[in-house]
């Protein structure tokens, strides 16, 4: 019994852990408004959460030239792509790029949504 109580309690503190980490890293989007006029020209902005550093946007992006490109203000914490080829498939990328910057969610008008929930509305 004693044991069960242990290994309930670790299991309770590690999902309390990766509650409160899933909380943390969330980038916020333009408005719906924005987001639709983005979809048009390929050029989104995003205020990344405030894990991320200079060094990380950089790796991570330097993954992605042929599809987008990445000016990322540090001090702001605004990232702002453009992309090479506006269509479905760079769009996708988009998201393997917020991926690798450890962005779980993403916020548009105060709304938290999951990464795959954002690219269903806002990028397909």
């Amino acid at each position: 019994m004693k044991n069960f109580l242990l290994l309930l309690t670790f299991f309770f503190a590690i999902s309390l852990s990766g509650f409160n980490a899933q909380t943390k890293n969330i980038t916020i989007a333009e408005s719906a408004t924005e987001l639709a006029k983005s979809k048009k020209n390929g050029n989104y902005h995003f205020t990344l959460h405030s894990q991320v550093t200079q060094a990380d946007v950089e790796k991570s992006a330097a993954y992605y030239p042929a599809f987008f490109t990445v000016d990322y203000d540090a001090s702001s914490h605004i990232a702002s792509v453009k992309m090479i080829d506006n269509n479905e498939k760079s769009r996708l990328v988009l998201l393997r790029f917020l991926s690798s910057i450890r962005s779980q969610k993403i916020q548009v008008d105060g709304k938290n949504m999951l990464i795959h929930e954002f690219y269903d509305l806002y990028l397909k």
